[in-house]
């Protein structure tokens, strides 16, 4: 998804393609029975006052994910390292490896609501909300820039890279309904 949202935001891929002609295997395995174009998908309905917006619309879908990531609602990270990068070729910093993606479904709404807006943001334990706004920051530079995807998807690779404790998603011991 991430890949697709960025080729869109970008204009790799233009706006009036259809989805089961998108080159990315994750979009011809959901959609290649669709004949929805990009622009359906993303502003559907509302062509004429938000088809200018698309590439913004596509970045915010790309943002959304990247921060959900560091929303405890929505996954569990390990604590970060100070000074820990990347990679050698990739100097940026790595945030905490990902130890488990919370699956809504058994989630208590209440529960999760209240880890996913921005307060429960900003007082996260672990520089989680640091960790969000480098991020983000980070991926507005590559998209001011236009860096294709194959500059980005490393940095995407750091942003949700497992950790060695991973396991099968759940709703999560402190969102589940009760």
């Amino acid at each position: 998804w991430l890949e697709f949202a960025w080729k869109v935001a970008t204009q790799e891929i233009p706006r009036d393609t259809l989805l089961r002609n998108v080159k990315i295997p994750v979009m011809k395995d959901r959609f290649h029975c669709s004949g929805w174009s990009v622009a359906d998908l993303y502003v559907q309905g509302r062509q004429e006052t938000m088809l200018r917006f698309i590439h913004d619309i596509a970045f915010g879908s790309v943002l959304h994910t990247v921060q959900d990531s560091f929303a405890e609602a929505h996954a569990e990270r390990e604590p970060s390292m100070n000074g820990e990068q990347c990679s050698a070729t990739l100097a940026l910093p790595r945030p905490g490896r990902i130890r488990e993606f919370h699956s809504y479904a058994g989630q208590d709404g209440h529960r999760h609501d209240a880890k996913d807006h921005r307060e429960a943001m900003t007082g996260a334990a672990g520089g989680r909300a640091s960790d969000s706004i480098d991020a983000s920051r980070q991926l507005a530079t590559y998209y001011g820039r236009r860096s294709k995807w194959a500059e980005v998807e490393p940095y995407m690779q750091c942003l949700f890279a497992l950790s060695s404790a991973s396991h099968q998603s759940s709703a999560g011991d402190q969102f589940r309904r009760r």
